[in-house]
């Protein structure tokens, strides 16, 4: 990433290929290390692997959500609805920073275990 007078060049996320420039009011800047320090290299996140899972199982649920709702699944689609929402609120707890280790080991449990239950539903 690379700023200059309000602008960063740099590439979208969720989709590597998508560069340009982004005005500066719509970038969040994470975290992050970097393995070298060439220009080139690409940078590592250092969000928390629970939070980083939970992000992508609600990008990857959310598709597939979508997909229940067009064929008239009610089921699923009201029971994966209610998933996502616990996910997203757990999620929101993990970054809120207000949890101590202990209560943030047992949270990833948690998740981990309705990540893999809602993988079997769907």
């Amino acid at each position: 990433m690379q700023q200059s007078l309000g602008w960063y060049r740099g590439y979208a996320t969720k989709n590597r290929s998508i560069k340009g420039i982004f005005p500066a009011s719509y970038v969040h800047i994470k975290p992050y290390k970097l393995e070298n320090e060439s220009n080139c290299e690409p940078v590592v996140s250092v969000e928390d692997p629970v939070v980083r899972e939970v992000t992508l199982v609600l990008r990857e649920w959310n598709t597939i959500w979508k997909n229940l709702y067009v064929v008239r699944e009610g089921y699923k689609f009201s029971t994966l609805s209610k998933v996502m929402r616990e996910l997203i609120e757990w999620r929101r707890e993990l970054c809120g920073g207000t949890l101590t280790q202990d209560q943030m080991r047992s949270l990833g449990v948690v998740i981990t275990a309705k990540i893999d239950w809602g993988n079997r539903l769907v």
